[in-house]
């Protein structure tokens, strides 16, 4: 669904917890190459209370959209 928001309750604590330990976040999506930029920026826009997801390296599908999207 588009529009919808799909960020799980808490998760920007619990991974900024994990960096806190001395680990490194990276994230792995299907979307496309393309798609980097509004990827980038969606993680980068995820705020909960005071807390906000860490920078990390995102791995993408080197496809093309429609190929991804199968």
């Amino acid at each position: 669904m588009i529009g919808r928001d799909w960020t799980h309750l808490g998760v920007a604590k619990l991974y900024t917890d994990i960096t806190r330990n001395g680990y490194k976040i990276m994230y792995l999506t299907s979307r496309a190459i393309g798609q980097a930029d509004s990827t980038r920026d969606y993680l980068k826009g995820i705020k909960q209370n005071d807390y906000q997801l860490p920078e990390g390296p995102v791995i993408m599908s080197p496809d093309r959209l429609i190929a991804s999207l199968h």
